[in-house]
């Protein structure tokens, strides 16, 4: 079946609005209905302002849906990496903003009441077999340098897949992204903010005076427009493939595990989210660059699987992914290229996190606010880049 396991529900009916079908003004324009775009509509309702969000599909019909949905601040291009790129104060700023960002998803599960299964899980980072230790050496001082807890293990907590040595980075999140998405809408709408699925965006013009118009010939006209469709504006794009399998309950300890290939395997578990009451075993990886979808990797996937995990039984989902990463490990947040406009792209593997700050950030932008992380806006993976000031 390929399908994502987050599936549809009445729970998830909010996720689907009305098509925009007349003129209209408002405060903010936000085209993208993803983790990005609702954050950020949401942090501005919060502030006053009229906020409406567009996008050609459902809410979270992008790359939200279809995330492994690990929230992390052990960023997937290493912070021994980061720091050759951006320096000791680009990776502190960069954990200390994901971080945040997981803290601040949790914290909005509290406020808005979102029923999402959020959990707060270790990560563990491993190495495949053969490879030794040395880079995990490396990783964890320059973690430590940035200002994030982990330490060395022999092993992780698997029973049935010796990872050998490996990282344990406490505190990290895992969460339903449809759900955090249906109540994060819920909460905006509450606010007096407006969604209009099914209504693609044809031109978005920022300048003196930004507007955008849909497919349908309807025009909004707006102060400030935000573009977060997560279209990449510079970098490639990766295919991530993903499949979930059932597992009896119990059988691995809930956790975010990475491996530390090129092509990259991630694994999560989902209590209880089988259709029988059985935990998902969700694993992800393989990425090919191209964005081209390669069926024949699913196989792949779950091959490496089976020989790691001998208690998965049959695959109930699989499906697919794209995510745009850089050279330099950095995506953007920040000023668009014309005035009065903002743009929120390229979160690779760190999407869910990325689109968070982005929420915050640009919120304080729209408003004038200082800049609490300085005049560094560039963030994703790596932190944040001042080339974009």
């Amino acid at each position: 079946m390929f399908s994502c396991w987050y599936g549809d529900s009445d729970e998830l009916s909010v996720l689907h609005q009305l098509p925009l079908v007349r003129d209209a003004r408002c405060d903010v324009v936000v085209v993208g209905a993803g983790m990005a775009g609702l954050s950020v509509a949401y942090f501005l309702a919060r502030e006053g302002r009229s906020v409406m969000v567009l996008d050609d599909g459902p809410v979270g019909g992008g790359m939200t849906g279809l995330s492994s949905a690990h929230l992390s601040y052990a960023l997937e291009d290493g912070y021994a990496r980061l720091e050759v790129l951006h320096g000791l104060e680009g990776i502190r700023t960069a954990a200390a903003s994901h971080r945040a960002a997981v803290a601040m998803i949790e914290q909005l599960t509290v406020r808005e009441s979102i029923d999402c299964q959020f959990l707060r899980v270790d990560g563990f980072l491993f190495n495949p077999p053969g490879q030794g230790s040395a880079n995990l050496e490396v990783e964890r001082e320059a973690a430590l340098r940035a200002g994030i807890e982990v330490e060395f293990c022999q092993s992780s907590p698997l029973l049935n897949f010796e990872t050998g040595p490996c990282l344990r980075f406490p505190n990290q999140g895992q969460f339903h992204p449809l759900r955090y998405l249906a109540g994060l809408t819920r909460a905006f709408l509450r606010l007096g903010g407006k969604v209009h699925t099914q209504s693609h965006v044809k031109r978005a013009s920022g300048g003196a005076i930004p507007f955008v118009e849909t497919e349908r010939g309807c025009r909004v006209d707006c102060s400030h427009l935000v573009l977060a469709t997560n279209s990449p504006r510079r970098g490639v794009t990766y295919s991530s493939y993903v499949i979930a399998l059932r597992i009896p309950p119990g059988s691995v300890r809930p956790a975010l595990y990475w491996d530390s290939l090129p092509n990259y395997h991630y694994v999560r578990v989902a209590p209880g989210g089988a259709t029988d009451g059985s935990d998902l075993l969700i694993v992800g990886g393989e990425d090919r660059r191209g964005g081209q979808a390669h069926p024949q990797l699913f196989s792949t996937l779950e091959k490496w699987t089976r020989k790691r995990f001998a208690m998965a039984g049959r695959v109930d989902y699989l499906w697919s992914g794209q995510v745009a990463r850089c050279s330099d490990g950095s995506a953007w947040i920040g000023p668009g290229e014309e005035e009065n406009s903002f743009v929120v792209s390229g979160g690779s593997g760190h999407g869910l996190t990325h689109g968070t700050i982005a929420g915050q950030l640009i919120t304080d932008l729209v408003c004038g606010r200082p800049q609490p992380l300085g005049a560094l806006l560039c963030a994703q993976g790596s932190g944040y880049s001042s080339s974009l000031i």
